[in-house]
């Protein structure tokens, strides 16, 4: 329930926690929703869930592609280009 009401303030336009939480509890939920500070942990948590399930549903698309498919999301393919252009 989390992971779906998420993402629906996030198709809504919503991009602080904040802004998430108040979206959520005002609009779906209003009653039994856990408390803004928990709900920041529980989110923490769901951040990295969705950066794992965004790189496999990647992965799995494009196994047979002579491709890459480069996103603001840290993965392998694009570590060795970043540090070869990196400068101090």
């Amino acid at each position: 329930v989390l992971i779906a009401s998420y993402l629906w303030a996030i198709q809504e336009g919503c991009r602080t926690a904040s802004a998430i939480y108040r979206s959520i509890r005002h609009n779906l939920f209003s009653d039994n929703f856990p408390d803004r500070s928990r709900f920041c942990r529980i989110c923490q948590n769901l951040a990295q869930s969705l950066q794992r399930m965004r790189y496999f549903m990647v992965l799995d698309l494009c196994q047979a592609c002579s491709f890459g498919l480069i996103d603001s999301f840290p993965c392998t393919l694009c570590h060795p280009i970043r540090n070869l252009r990196a400068s101090l």
